[in-house]
């Protein structure tokens, strides 16, 4: 908290050009933390071959020989337990307090240095002073050779070791670490396993335990949906395997990622095995549906647990089986799901979401038409998902018994503990949702929202998973009423499917550019929903006029907030390929996240933007030996020096690629598709377009996405075609210009 205002008591002679200022800053820091409390297996003094050669000699076959999936799951969790402790050192993290760059030896002489200070307060000497004075200076000697050696091996550490590297930016964005006592309402806890069992309750509380009635519920699918085929075979596990990564951080079935990923030779048949009896048998084993939960800090005040939210950890073998099933059951869905949902499908995302939105706003304001659109907002929607209302919409989509009993076992009987710095809380038990952190959990999810469409009547909807907007075209005062009907049958199919809506965070916002709109009030039974001018929708920003300067000014600050942390925190970095990099990650991305809906036309906006990236180029100036001379703020020999493009010049190949994808099928939406009209000559001519670009009255209009990037396309179509040609091939051509 920061606030500024005239001071009333100076300690100097006022001056009447620069006036004395009183600053507040409030600055919370944890001087007391929660110590860590954590055992784990060192997976670095670990020969692997000793492991595999262990396992190798199980007899699986015997071993697993007439048990239930239950029980072989045991097994085989206790014979991998085993061996792991037989070769795996168990070692204990010990929390230090100094600096991740301070070596051994430094820690031992701070710890002299800090017995000859107090050596020389008790004998106040002039001995013991020079003896400290000089332990003091070896100290700031040795710390910074110790600093200057972190940052080069950080720096290379990219490469070979990217988590290493990593871990030291985001050790620098926030705090990882707890307050020793934190409270939830009028509760207060003082120690590691009070905490964490204050989280679990807090956590627990998101979820329902309302049970609507499944009597009256209806599906758009008319045949029936045969998953009776599917199965798994060694070789699809032994791949999942292979791309298992190597990180050594286990789940509540204690068994790592690197262990399935190092002895992938000798887990595959168990695990083939595994995976085959529960699909067979129609159960999900009881060890695998137990997942740790790791409070992530959101904002406010830290020792408040309600400003934290819980990440959800799984063990890793359920999520390997989730991970082969998934595409299976994609494939067997994918047809029946409605178009309106982009969220959590394959060839659809935010971009397409958002540019297909925009097209028939665009449509109705360049008519002089209003648009007026309801956000709505479910609470905890993944959370409240009711466990009978799933299972009997599955059912009614044709799903066979077989399948219907194993998805059935996989949602029910489900617990979480919260795991914090070691302490682990009492088991909380689910009684609703989806697993959070599963791979089949979002497609669950949009099946279960799949029937939302069948109660509007009027007005037009999209979604990403549970982010559904309204929008109607308004003509008339009636139109609006016919807007508000569907919105209050949305609230009716939620109550009835067991979910919440969070009436807090809807609004409603109109959509015109023409003199007189109509002003509509929208309401939830007796509470008015605000209008708002302008609104973010999936992170990016639309106004009542549909110009997006509200959007490019916020992201350009975001940017250079980001911008502001690379260079304090890698000014002694050389290396030009890491702060690329992280310059890519943290600041270029936030500029073109989907820009083929906001990319500007005007000079202003576009200046602005590309300030940013040349903010970054002076300083990466500094680190070049022979640094470039920056001549009447041109940059393009620096970008061409350090290879980086122009921001106007990546988000023009955005356009032309966001074509391309939807012409070669990597986005699939049918009304994007038919937005795409080839040119048909008339008569012959020297230039022939190949695609045709309809007239427009307005400048806005001309520049609408769609639009803009068909017009991009028939300007570069003879440097590649973009029918034939690679995508990479598309970057190459435009990057050369």
């Amino acid at each position: 908290m920061l606030s500024v205002s005239l001071s009333l008591d100076p300690i100097v002679p006022i001056d009447n050009h620069h006036p004395p200022l009183r600053i507040y800053s409030k600055v919370q820091r944890i001087f007391n933390t929660l110590p860590h409390k954590i055992e784990f297996f060192n997976f670095k003094k670990v020969n692997f071959i000793d492991i595999i050669y262990e396992l190798n000699k199980i007899n699986w076959s015997l071993t697993f020989l007439n048990l239930d999936i239950n029980t072989a799951v045991n097994k085989f969790n206790s014979i991998c337990h085993e061996v792991l402790l037989k070769h795996v050192p168990i070692v204990t993290y010990n929390y230090n307090s100094f600096p991740i760059w301070f070596n051994k030896e430094l820690r031992l002489l701070i710890k002299e240095k800090k017995r000859a200070h107090f050596k020389y307060k008790q004998s106040n000497h002039v001995s013991d002073y020079f003896t400290f004075s000089n332990l003091r200076l070896q100290c700031k000697q040795l710390s910074r050779s110790c600093y200057i050696n972190f940052i080069s091996k950080t720096q290379l550490s990219l490469v070979s070791k990217p988590k290493q590297f990593w871990k030291f930016i985001n050790d620098r964005k926030q705090l990882n670490t707890f307050p020793k006592v934190m409270f939830l309402n009028n509760k207060t806890a003082q120690d590691g396993l009070n905490i964490s069992n204050l989280f679990a309750e807090h956590f627990s509380s998101a979820y329902s335990h309302i049970c609507p009635s499944t009597d009256d519920l209806k599906v758009t699918i008319a045949d029936c949906i045969d998953l009776s085929k599917i199965d798994i075979t060694v070789q699809e596990v032994f791949l999942a395997l292979e791309k298992c990564k190597l990180n050594s951080s286990p789940g509540p079935d204690g068994i790592p990622e690197i262990v399935l990923s190092q002895c992938r030779y000798a887990l595959t048949l168990p695990l083939h095995y595994l995976f085959s009896l529960s699909l067979s048998s129609g159960t999900f084993p009881d060890l695998w549906k137990s997942s740790y939960v790791q409070p992530v800090f959101k904002n406010g005040d830290r020792s408040n647990i309600i400003n934290y939210r819980p990440i959800s950890i799984m063990s890793s073998i359920p999520k390997l089986l989730e991970s082969i099933l998934l595409p299976k059951l994609n494939f067997s869905f994918s047809k029946y799901i409605i178009p309106q949902q982009f969220g959590f499908r394959p060839h659809t995302s935010t971009s397409s979401n958002l540019v297909a939105y925009h097209k028939y706003l665009m449509d109705v304001i360049e008519k002089g038409g209003q648009v007026d659109a309801i956000y709505t907002d479910i609470s905890k929607a993944f959370d409240t998902i009711n466990h009978a209302v799933l299972i009997r919409k599955l059912e009614l989509m044709g799903v066979n018994n077989l399948m219907l009993k194993w998805f059935s076992s996989y949602i029910s009987c489900r617990s979480q503990k919260v795991r914090l710095h070691g302490y682990v809380s009492n088991n909380i038990s689910i009684p609703s949702g989806v697993p959070q952190g599963g791979h089949i959990s979002p497609l669950l999810f949009i099946l279960y929202m799949n029937d939302v469409g069948l109660v509007f009547k009027h007005a037009q909807f999209s979604m990403f998973a549970d982010d559904l907007k309204l929008f109607y075209n308004i003509n008339s005062l009636d139109d609006g009423s016919k807007l508000q009907d569907d919105f209050d049958n949305f609230k009716a199919w939620c109550y009835n499917n067991g979910l919440q809506v969070n009436i807090n965070k809807c609004n409603s916002i109109s959509f015109y550019r023409n003199k007189s709109p109509f002003n509509i009030a929208y309401y939830s039974d007796n509470y008015l929903l605000p209008k708002v001018d302008s609104i973010k929708d999936l992170g990016v920003i639309f106004s009542s006029s549909l110009s997006f300067t509200a959007h490019i000014q916020s992201i350009t600050i975001k940017a250079s907030r980001s911008l502001g942390f690379i260079i304090r925190n890698t000014r002694d970095f050389n290396n030009i390929v890491s702060l690329k990099i992280l310059y890519f990650a943290l600041v270029r991305s936030v500029l073109e996240y989907c820009s083929i809906l906001w990319n500007p036309y005007q000079l202003v906006w576009i200046n602005k933007i590309e300030r940013v990236q040349n903010k970054f180029l002076r300083f990466i100036n500094t680190k070049i030996p022979n640094n470039c001379i920056i001549i009447d703020h041109c940059y393009e020999p620096l970008r061409r020096l350090v290879n980086i493009n122009s921001l106007s010049s990546r988000r023009l190949y955005f356009d032309v690629i966001f074509i391309y994808k939807i012409l070669h099928g990597t986005i699939k939406d049918s009304f994007l598709l038919s937005q795409i009209n080839l040119s048909v000559p008339t008569f012959n001519s020297r230039s022939r377009p190949t695609f045709h670009i309809p007239s427009h009255k307005t400048l806005y209009g001309f520049f609408s996405p769609i639009n803009r990037a068909l017009v991009s396309c028939n300007n570069l179509q003879n440097k590649f075609d973009i029918f034939h040609s690679s995508q990479k091939a598309l970057q190459n051509n435009i990057f050369s210009f």
